[in-house]
């Protein structure tokens, strides 16, 4: 029992590092899945901190490649790793498919060779692509078969984006569109230098506002495996949550963007437990009617 609270103690040492809402989307989510979720998370953490603190690309790659085979279902089991023994203690990757973990590890490198988008319409896809892996990962732990509208995931991409600039020592505003730095005059260090200015706050609310989606309509379409159907209220939950901490980040200027990435607010605690109510009662409803 020790042994597994250390594991677990460490699984939320590495999500606190980079995600600190998880902590309050994790106390509203089934019971049945919160360790799978809180090893998945960790996971997700573990490879940003790959993405944004490894400054050496072939350290980085070397190091994608670590993970890579330790998430094999022939290493898995005698892993050393506590998000991986805690992946496959939790029953978490006999959940996941084996091709969506593969393009969680692409994403991470992807973004490691630092290819800036031309446009917005890159910008985007690069968004969405950020996320994706993320929220199939957790479909598949939620027992979700179905279709996600691709919008919804441009928050989370940004988001994670800008948490990774907190930590990224070099490059770290890699992925400014280069026609809007040209639109803007805006030099990619005075991005970094964080300097104040009309323009630069300009550009910021201009990103923000791309990716900015409403969040009262459902996410998920598909067959609800779960017997309480609820696997995807915790999913719901953080993209909720996302879209208050986007909102925070355009009332303010972009020097204390960090700040705000790092903290969780009260209020963030108030609205998840109203919303959980709301996707429960939906999700039963739903669950209903199908079973009609």
């Amino acid at each position: 029992m020790a042994r597994q609270s250390n594991v677990q103690q460490f699984c939320w040492e590495q999500v606190l590092r980079t995600n600190r809402l998880f902590r309050i989307s994790h106390l509203f989510c089934p019971k049945l899945m919160a360790d799978q979720l809180l090893a998945l998370h960790a996971l997700f953490a573990s490879i940003e901190l790959v993405c944004c603190e490894v400054t050496d690309e072939i350290v980085a790659h070397r190091k994608i490649n670590w993970w890579r085979d330790e998430l094999s279902e022939r290493q898995a089991a005698q892993s050393n790793h506590p998000v991986v023994r805690h992946l496959h203690a939790s029953g978490a990757l006999k959940k996941v498919p084996a091709a969506a973990l593969r393009a969680l590890l692409g994403s991470v490198e992807a973004r490691i060779e630092t290819s800036a988008p031309t446009d917005e319409d890159e910008f985007l896809l690069l968004c969405q692509g950020v996320y994706r892996p993320q929220v199939e990962l957790e479909l598949a732990i939620g027992g979700i078969d179905g279709a996600f509208n691709d919008e919804k995931l441009m928050t989370g991409g940004l988001i994670q984006l800008l948490r990774e600039n907190n930590k990224r020592k070099e490059n770290a505003f890699w992925w400014v569109p280069l026609n809007l730095l040209a639109r803007f005059n805006i030099k990619r260090s005075d991005i970094e230098a964080f300097q104040d200015s009309k323009a630069l706050r300009a550009l910021f609310t201009h990103l923000l506002g791309l990716v900015r989606t409403p969040i009262d309509d459902r996410l998920f379409y598909g067959q609800v495996d779960l017997p309480d159907g609820v696997g995807d209220v915790h999913l719901q939950l953080m993209i909720a949550l996302q879209n208050r901490q986007l909102a925070r980040l355009l009332a303010t200027s972009p020097d204390r963007y960090s700040g705000e990435l790092a903290r969780s607010r009260a209020g963030d605690l108030m609205d998840a437990w109203k919303r959980a109510r709301q996707l429960n009662k939906r999700s039963k409803s739903e669950l209903d009617v199908a079973n009609e």
